[in-house]
């Protein structure tokens, strides 16, 4: 599991991430001090952010108007809200829409066995959690939802990914692009990886033709561990 914290108090948040990595000691926690910098860094590493604990009065803006913005941007990012004001914000943190409704809401100065009950709501749910890539695009960086993928091709440092919606054309390798993706997604071809989720059915094991109908080549290679995926599974 991987947190971030948004706290401008820099002492509580140290706090809060030595007690998260006490109790939960495989976690990594990120700390950022300004809602600034997290909104800077947060597309290049939202893929992987399981949970964000958000101080609600900032410095330099609202916990609760960012959390808004994650939850429309990154939903597999659970909100935890935290404050020093509970009283006045018990109401609030509910107010925006139901995507951005918190897991746990904690109050200042920290009680550990409010924070244990939080970090237990996170892990309750981690199994329902959609997988999702982040990709950068012209237009900034966007979170596809891996159910939604239905292959990816790749040639040289250029990689198509389709989706039931769109296809986006980035920079990279299918290698490392393979590497991001949930184990449903196998190679039918030294060019294409297929989500085995959206099979349609197999040609006499010389293509696969997907849900939308579109048809890929099974190259020799992967020819016998496909065949073995979708026999075990499927």
């Amino acid at each position: 599991m991987k947190y971030i914290i948004c706290d401008d108090n820099r002492e509580f948040a140290k706090l809060l991430k030595n007690k998260i990595t006490e109790l939960s000691p495989d976690c990594s926690v990120r700390i950022f001090n300004t809602l600034e910098e997290l909104n800077f860094k947060l597309p290049d590493i939202a893929e992987d952010i399981s949970a964000a604990f958000l101080d609600i009065q900032q410095a330099d803006g609202n916990g609760i108007e960012a959390g808004v913005k994650i939850a429309e941007k990154y939903p597999h990012i659970k909100l935890i809200y935290v404050t020093g004001y509970g009283a006045e914000f018990a109401q609030s943190i509910f107010v925006g829409p139901s995507k951005a409704t918190p897991v746990a809401f904690l109050t200042k100065p920290l009680q550990i066995e409010y924070l244990i009950n939080a970090l237990k709501k996170i892990n309750d749910n981690s199994n329902l959690t959609e997988s999702y890539i982040a990709v950068k695009t012209d237009s900034g960086s966007e979170l596809i939802a891996c159910s939604d993928i239905l292959s990816v091709s790749g040639e040289g440092r250029k990689v198509i990914i389709e989706t039931s919606a769109k296809d986006y054309h980035i920079y990279g390798t299918l290698k490392a692009t393979i590497s991001r993706l949930p184990d449903y997604f196998v190679r039918c071809h030294r060019s294409y990886v297929i989500n085995t989720r959206k099979i349609e059915r197999i040609d006499s094991w010389n293509s696969v033709i997907m849900k939308n109908g579109y048809s890929y080549p099974i190259g020799r290679t992967y020819k016998a561990s496909l065949r073995r995926i979708i026999t075990e599974n499927y």
